[in-house]
């Protein structure tokens, strides 16, 4: 009995262990959301949503949900239809060009996905502040819509990773420099792009300007909003 209790010490051990071997790149100083203190089936209180219905029929979900384990989760499945959140408030990114977004995320559901031009699994609101937001798809997946199928990662339309894991956490770090942008996965960096949007405000996950994502089903967590630690 003593050596069942010590293994199951160990494989706990283990787990936390990985988790804390993803470096944390982001001090979290003007984001640093858990969603602790979310209840399930809600958003953040400064976060805003849209589910796409039809009378009395849903056709996604975008809300907090503590039914998979391991904590609250923010639960996107857009089931080919329009489902988003959205930063409520035009400060959520640090004044100036240089910041970090973290968070990490876990591809479910159909694994069947396909990158558009107004859809993706992390996006940021840009144009005039005060007016109707339009949207920067920054991080996409996609598979051509073939279950089964590898899942490339993409940033800024281009290849982050080719066969993304399903059903494993990873983590993404997307670092803004000015007009470049270095985009790490599970604490690597894994492409850096120049030349890039600058007129950005807020964050966005989800299907656009009623623009139908295709079975998009992720769970995020530990969003951080705020500046790059060096490792």
């Amino acid at each position: 009995q003593r050596l069942k209790s010590e293994a199951i010490q160990y494989v706990l051990e283990r787990a936390e262990a990985d988790q804390r071997s993803w470096r944390d790149a982001c001090d979290g100083a003007v984001l640093n959301e858990t969603f602790e203190s979310v209840e399930s089936g809600g958003i953040p209180s400064n976060w805003k949503r849209y589910v796409q219905t039809r009378g009395a029929t849903v056709f996604g979900i975008a809300e907090v949900s503590r039914d998979f384990g391991g904590g609250p989760k923010l639960h996107l499945s857009d089931q080919s239809a329009t489902v988003a959140v959205w930063s409520a408030s035009d400060k959520v990114l640090p004044a100036g060009k240089q910041w970090t977004v973290q968070f990490d995320f876990q591809l479910t559901g159909l694994l069947i996905y396909k990158a558009a031009k107004c859809g993706a699994m992390f996006g940021l609101k840009r144009g005039n502040r005060g007016k109707v937001a339009e949207f920067l798809p920054l991080v996409q997946v996609n598979n051509d819509k073939k279950a089964g199928k590898p899942v490339e990662l993409l940033g800024f339309g281009d290849v982050l990773a080719t066969n993304l894991e399903p059903n494993a956490w990873h983590r993404l770090v997307i670092r803004r420099d000015g007009t470049t942008w270095n985009f790490y996965l599970d604490d690597k960096l894994t492409k850096t792009v120049h030349n890039r949007d600058t007129d950005l405000r807020g964050f966005a996950f989800g299907s656009f300007q009623n623009y139908r994502q295709v079975a998009l089903d992720i769970h995020y967590s530990h969003l951080k909003i705020g500046k790059f630690m060096e490792p």
